[in-house]
C-alpha cells in the first residue's frame, strides 16, 4: 500500500490519483496493523505532498520516538531526516534547521559518512531560508561527490537546494541551470507532482530576474498545468504565485491577492509569506495604502517561522 501510494502521488495523474494516494497512505497509518518504519514514512511523505503536513509530522515524530526506544537507529535516522524535510516544505525554517542538525547526528551515529544526504539537504534549505549562506556552504561540502541521481527524493531536493544557494549568492544563471536540470530529470523519471520540488516556481522568478518575461510566462503556465494535476491549496496557491510573478502590471495584484488567500489555507508558511510580500511590494509600487498591512503580514509570518530572508525583504519594503 505504501509503495503504491507513493508511486501514485509522484505521477500525480489527476484528482482521482490524489484521492487514491491519500486513501492508501491513511490506511497504512490508521489501519492498526504493524507496518515497517519505511512504510509509515512513505505514507507520511504522501500526506505531506497532499498538504496534510500536521498528520505527517505527528506520525514521523512517533516513528522517531518508537525507533529510538527499540534502538533501531536506521529507522530513527530515516524518519528524523524526512521530518526535517517536511518542516522545510512547511516553511518552518527555524524548527527545520534544528531537526535537520539532529537528524544529521543520527545518520553519523548510524555510520553514514558526512551524515544522511536528506538531512543535510534539509539543513541547507533551512539555512538558506535563514540567510546563513556560509553554514549552508559548509553543509553542502559534506555531500560533495555523493552519487544521488538514483534517489528520486534526494537527487531532486539536492538540485533545488544547490540552486537556492546559488541564487542566494547572487548567481541567478547558475541557479536557473540547476533548476532546469531538476525539471528535466523529474520529467524523464515520470514525476509530475508539482510540489515534490518547486523548481518551476523558483525558475519563473529567476527568468523574470534575468529579463526573460516570455520564458517566465511559459514556465508559470507549465507550473499551473502541473498544479491542476494535483489539486491542493498549496499547489493551486503556488501556481497563482508563479503566474503573478510572470504577469504584466495589470494582472499582478489580482493574482497575488488570490495566491495569498489560497496559500493561507495551506501548510506552506514560506509560500504564504512570499505571496503577501509580492502583493505588498506591488501595492507599494502603486502607492496603494493596502501595501502596509500586506507587508506586515509577510513580516509577521516570516519572523515567526525563522524565514530571515523574507523578513528582511519585508522590513526593507516597509521602510521605503
Amino acid at each position: 500500500l505504501a509503495a503504491r501510494a507513493l508511486r501514485t502521488a509522484l505521477t500525480a495523474d489527476g484528482h482521482e490519483a490524489r484521492e487514491a494516494a491519500v486513501a492508501d497512505a491513511r490506511r497504512v497509518i490508521w489501519s492498526g496493523r504493524p507496518h515497517t518504519a519505511w512504510a509509515v514514512v512513505a505514507a507520511a511523505r504522501v500526506l505531506t505532498l497532499a498538504d496534510d503536513t500536521a498528520t505527517a509530522l505527528d506520525h514521523l515524530q512517533r516513528i522517531v520516538a518508537d525507533s529510538a526506544e527499540r534502538e533501531e537507529l536506521w529507522a530513527e535516522s530515516h524518519a528524523a531526516s524526512v521530518r526535517a524535510q517536511v518542516l522545510v516544505e512547511a516553511g518552518r525554517a527555524a524548527e527545520a534547521a534544528e531537526a535537520a542538525a539532529a537528524a544529521s547526528r543520527l545518520a553519523e551515529a548510524e555510520g553514514t559518512t558526512g551524515g544522511g544526504p536528506l538531512a543535510t539537504i534539509a539543513l541547507v534549505r533551512a539555512l538558506v531560508a535563514r540567510g546563513d549562506l556560509d553554514r549552508a556552504q559548509e553543509a553542502l561540502r559534506r555531500i560533495d561527490g555523493r552519487r544521488l541521481d538514483d534517489c528520486v527524493w534526494e537527487h531532486h531536493h539536492h538540485l533545488t537546494a544547490l540552486a537556492l544557494f546559488e541564487r542566494g549568492r547572487g548567481r541567478p544563471e547558475q541557479a536557473l541551470r540547476l533548476l532546469e536540470r531538476c525539471g528535466a530529470s523529474l520529467d524523464a523519471a515520470g514525476v509530475r507532482n508539482p510540489v515534490l520540488t518547486l523548481w518551476w516556481l523558483h525558475s519563473t522568478e529567476l527568468l523574470m530576474l534575468l529579463d526573460r518575461p516570455g520564458d517566465a510566462a511559459r514556465r508559470a503556465e507549465h507550473g499551473q498545468e502541473l498544479a491542476e494535476r494535483w489539486l491542493t491549496p498549496r499547489s493551486m496557491g503556488l501556481g497563482l504565485l508563479a503566474r503573478g510573478m510572470a504577469a504584466g502590471p495589470r494582472d499582478r495584484v489580482e493574482l497575488f491577492t488570490e495566491s495569498a488567500r489560497v496559500l493561507a489555507q495551506s501548510s506552506d508558511r514560506h509560500a504564504h509569506a512570499l505571496a503577501e510580500l509580492h502583493l505588498g511590494k506591488e501595492l507599494l509600487r502603486r502607492s496603494d495604502r493596502g501595501a502596509q498591512p500586506r507587508l506586515r503580514a509577510a513580516l509577521a509570518t516570516a519572523a515567526r517561522c525563522g524565514l530571515v530572508t523574507v523578513a528582511d525583504e519585508a522590513r526593507r519594503a516597509l521602510r521605503s
